[in-house]
């Protein structure tokens, strides 16, 4: 059970200065007290006009489209937010009806700064929040029913009475943009001819985020995802290689905009697997070609367009292996341990060739129970004797128990742990004990446990913005999620049609676990709510670099708003204001 997260909140547009407290009580927790009410929809001459109220709510605050609407904003306030330099930063514009009102739509003009300086309308891009259905939430007292999270191509929308809708708009201050203020108009238009206007007014800070990111973040999609997302089931054709390079590279630039590429597998042609007893060890496409009656041949041409790819929107690692339990079955053991060393051996020495060797990775055995705990260690061994060094070696754990770091100990370069099991697994004790091995440790969320960050549909967004800062404070290296689509999760996956507001998948008590993007019927990709939040909490995690780099001994480096796994700040202002005192911080300082 969640426990509640004692707060207060400042109620914002984005920082709207209306003071309220609040004691919201987190998914499942039924014996915290109610928050107050939340704001009302204003009623005037020119909201009956309009058949609307125009509010505006931070990016990562879930407005529902059934009461309680969960808005804690501001109404008729102008549009304000903050980016430093080559960051995104969003907030939501929220239309309240109070009758139907057709064809509405809303757009956003160029923001102008600091003399010629523009933010360009591309820069600004505008989404409809789209609802997900919930049927079965995972913890008792949670919420069913339509869930905000799909964000949909921008489009005119019919409002019903009495039912939001919300807009994301997200503005790109690219590096190269001048340091100041701008502003344009947001105008929202009905198809009965009214004309409404908001300013929107962004900061620009005097601060740029690193191309290359100190933050090391991974999505782990496949090259089966593509016919995951689009399946001969719903009657889409089978993808030759060259297909499906051509949707995982979709996959990535929506991966490396959203800072969780899928560098596990965009430049990995091994294919090791272990499942019921079964398993396998082969290597192919993208990295190498068949040859028949031979070895498949490395194609350094087609990996090194995909590395270079990865390097070029600022990659700061990939992967080039992940390997099942080359052990068993035992009576192809030996053949599986070979294709392993092969494969390897082939990218081994093209990395050696390029200078790339410490920037990869190979994934060792996954979440390994019992005898594949020694397997893994074997596995290590194995590698290192018969490939080299050069390359590191990962090793990710899920145990809940305290041995399992040191069962390991010796036998990885990096250690990825369950968020929720830092504590269990004593983490902190064995980095004091062992710094050179726990030098770099990743985490990750995944279906378990409950009481912690995570990035299940039904959370609380500022879950996923939280992890950035959460990481920044242990003293986490790196980020994976196991997956961007788990259709096995959804009763009725398809790809999205384009009438599709409210998704019609029937979600169950997986919660869309591994699940951040919605494929639409189109062979298009659109991101989440969730997905948002956990971009922007990277960046704040960038911003904490770089006031660390500017004076190690700032007391905001204490991170405030993270004060345990389990108790941290869900309050959209607090965590705004956090932001922005670090950025003031860098600035200050670099004004001296």
């Amino acid at each position: 059970m969640r426990r509640s997260a004692r707060c207060r909140t400042i109620g914002l547009a984005v920082a709207c200065g209306l003071a309220a407290a609040c004691d919201r009580p987190a998914p499942g927790d039924a014996a915290a007290a109610d928050p107050p009410a939340p704001p009302q929809a204003p009623r005037t001459a020119r909201t009956a006009q309009l058949g609307f109220a125009i509010g505006v709510t931070a990016s990562f605050e879930k407005v529902f489209a059934e009461p309680p609407h969960g808005f804690s904003g501001a109404f008729d306030v102008d549009i304000e937010l903050a980016a430093a330099r080559n960051e995104v930063e969003a907030v939501q514009l929220v239309l309240f009806p109070e009758r139907d009102v057709r064809a509405v739509s809303v757009e956003v003009s160029a923001l102008r700064g600091p003399g010629s300086s523009v933010i360009p309308r591309a820069d600004v891009e505008i989404r409809v929040v789209g609802h997900v259905n919930l049927l079965e939430p995972r913890i008792d007292g949670s919420r069913a029913g339509w869930h905000p999270d799909p964000l949909l191509p921008n489009r005119d929308a019919d409002l019903a009475t009495g039912v939001p809708q919300a807009y994301l708009i997200a503005v790109r201050a690219r590096p190269e943009t001048t340091p100041g203020r701008y502003e344009g108009r947001a105008t929202v238009r009905t198809g009965e001819g009214e004309v409404e206007q908001r300013a929107i007014r962004v900061e620009v800070w005097d601060v740029e985020l690193p191309h290359t990111p100190r933050f090391r973040s991974s999505s782990f999609a496949s090259w089966t995802l593509p016919a995951r997302m689009w399946p001969r089931a719903a009657g889409y054709p089978d993808l030759d290689d060259e297909r499906r390079l051509e949707l995982m590279l979709r996959v990535a630039d929506l991966g490396f905009d959203f800072r969780l590429p899928p560098t596990l597998f965009l430049a990995n042609g091994l294919s090791s697997w272990n499942q019921g007893g079964d398993g396998d060890t082969r290597y192919g496409f993208p990295t190498h070609d068949p040859r028949p009656g031979e070895r498949p041949a490395f194609n350094a041409a087609r990996t090194d367009r995909l590395i270079d790819y990865m390097l070029d929107r600022g990659a700061n690692h990939f992967f080039i292996a992940a390997t099942g339990n080359v052990w068993r079955p035992a009576a192809i053991a030996e053949d599986r341990q070979r294709r392993l060393v092969e494969y390897l051996t082939d990218y081994r020495r093209h990395l050696a060739a390029r200078g790339l060797l410490d920037m990869s990775l190979v994934y060792n055995i996954d979440e390994p129970w019992g005898e594949e705990v020694e397997h893994a260690r074997r596995t290590y061994r194995l590698i290192r004797e018969r490939v080299g060094p050069g390359f590191r070696v990962m090793q990710n754990t899920n145990q809940d128990n305290t041995t399992i770091l040191s069962d390991l100990l010796g036998h990885f370069d990096v250690a990825d742990i369950n968020l929720g099991f830092y504590d269990v697994t004593a983490a902190a004790a064995y980095r004091q004990l062992h710094p050179d091995a726990f030098a770099e440790l990743w985490w990750n969320v995944n279906q378990w446990p409950e009481s912690h960050p995570n990035l299940f549909v039904e959370y609380p967004l500022a879950d996923a913005r939280i992890i950035g800062p959460m990481s920044y404070a242990y003293g986490i290296a790196g980020f994976e999620y196991w997956g961007l689509l788990s259709p096995a999760g959804i009763r009725s996956y398809h790809p999205i049609e384009p009438d599709e507001l409210r998704v019609r998948w029937d979600v169950g008590r997986g919660s869309l676990d591994g699940t951040l993007i919605y494929p639409d019927a189109d062979y298009g990709l659109h991101p989440s709510l969730r997905l948002v939040g956990l971009r922007d909490g990277f960046e704040d995690y960038e911003l904490l670099r770089l006031l660390e780099e500017a004076d190690p001994d700032h007391p905001l480096l204490g991170v405030p708003i993270v004060r345990g796994l389990t108790d941290f700040s869900r309050e959209p202002a607090e965590i705004l204001a956090f932001r922005e005192s670090v950025a003031r911080a860098l600035m200050a300082g670099a004004n001296r």
